[in-house]
């Protein structure tokens, strides 16, 4: 009986220090005890396809970016072609990789079980709503207690378009935090760590990307240029 008690002992202690590391996925002021809120935003009015990062005035803890497109969610009804304001609309997702050295975005993987959508009241405009998962993996590798991780976000169409790359692939606005790295994760360590909140994230907007020429348009591009040659000799 004490060598049963010594091995289950032992394998507690074992998996404990191989347990991946958590967060607190949210992005609001409540849900982080004041210590986080960031928001994320529709593409900024004079240059949609090129993404801007950075906390606002009004951030926690407060910057200097400044943003022209409207916070994404905060009602029910679509504002614009693609709802900006709609909450439901819009999807965002935690990315992450182990370890303690910065990784660009394209280094990083989803991590599903960190995944929401926008609020669809006024006061969580720009917010997405808190997620607690039952059970939390954590996240792949990150036993250690450190991790790059980045947030994302994209129009899903109504539920529709549930990926990033999805929404990459479908030319519908998307974006993405700016990588940072979180240290101390939670159920790391011994005693195991308490979630903490994403310290490091900020705030950016989404692009709306130029959907590439199709095949019949770069035909008839294509004729057009070589007509114009023709005339012009």
């Amino acid at each position: 009986m004490k060598k049963i008690l010594i091995l289950a002992a032992s394998f507690v202690g074992a998996v404990g220090a191989f347990a991946q590391g958590t967060v607190i996925f949210a992005d609001n002021s409540a849900s982080t005890g004041g210590a986080l809120q960031i928001d994320v935003y529709a593409p900024q009015l004079a240059s949609p396809g090129t993404e801007t990062t950075g906390n606002s005035s009004s951030d926690i803890p407060s910057g200097s970016t400044v943003y022209t497109g409207g916070l994404i969610g905060g009602n029910t009804t679509a504002t614009g072609s693609t709802g900006y304001g709609n909450g439901a609309n819009f999807s965002a997702e935690l990315y992450g990789a182990a370890g303690s050295t910065v990784q660009p975005f394209s280094a990083l993987s989803p991590v599903s079980q960190y995944s929401s959508t926008f609020f669809t009241v006024t006061a969580g405009a720009g917010l997405f709503k808190a997620v607690s998962p039952a059970g939390d993996p954590g996240i792949a590798g990150s036993s250690a207690g450190s991790a790059t991780l980045a947030l994302a976000a994209w129009y899903n169409g109504g539920g529709t378009i549930t990926s990033l790359s999805a929404a990459e692939a479908a030319h519908v606005p998307y974006g993405w935090s700016t990588p940072f790295v979180l240290s101390g994760l939670g159920n790391t360590g011994t005693p195991p760590a308490t979630p903490p909140v994403l310290t490091g994230l900020t705030s950016f907007s989404l692009v709306t990307p130029v959907p590439e020429p199709g095949t019949i348009t770069l035909g008839i591009m294509g004729a057009a240029a070589f007509l114009m040659r023709r005339r012009s000799k």
